[in-house]
């Protein structure tokens, strides 16, 4: 599959094949291969998760339960949920779109449920979802359509997040660093 489309010619901007049948082709068997590495990337998104945790004892002390309780009650489980249906059909056939979902409710917990629950600095906060939003790109094999996606959710929430004052320092604070990496 990788040999016939190498020298295929592809749209400029999103990264797709020109052809039809040759699009579709490569969907498929990118959509197997991704939900195939999925249980890795989920294992490792298990495996940080937890380990933040510890960072948070450090950082948070006095807000420990709800960072605990985002962490292990919310994106801990829909990792294991996630993992157990990597093979159901639905999943094998929208797995950028299951991607972006899993993503989406990884960078809401981890951000604006972090926000919302914890006195998390900002850059504490926006540090956790760059780390989720790089892991998430390069483990969970995303096309341009589903990284933009998930580029613009990491935006808004970085944004959202408290401190934001709209001068030049809030600016430097907040809107250079999450634009910029997206």
């Amino acid at each position: 599959m990788h040999e016939r489309h190498a020298q295929m010619p592809m749209a400029r901007w999103m990264l797709e094949f020109d052809e039809r049948e040759v699009e579709r082709d490569f969907v498929a068997y990118d959509d197997r291969a991704g939900a195939d590495q999925a249980v890795f990337a989920l294992w490792i998104g298990v495996f940080f998760t937890a380990f933040y945790s510890v960072i948070d004892v450090l950082v948070i002390p006095d807000d420990v339960g709800p960072a605990f309780a985002l962490r292990y009650g919310v994106v801990i489980p829909v990792f294991i949920v996630a993992a157990a249906l990597r093979r159901a059909s639905f999943v094998e056939r929208r797995f950028q779109l299951f991607s972006v979902l899993l993503l989406s409710v990884t960078l809401i917990s981890l951000g604006t449920g972090f926000a919302a629950t914890t006195d998390a600095t900002s850059e504490y906060i926006r540090a956790s979802c760059t780390v989720t939003l790089l892991g998430g790109i390069g483990l969970l094999r995303l096309r341009m359509h589903a990284a933009v996606a998930a580029s613009a959710l990491y935006a808004a929430i970085c944004l959202g997040l408290p401190g934001f004052s709209g001068g030049t320092e809030g600016v430097a604070n907040h809107v250079a660093p999450a634009i910029g990496l997206t």
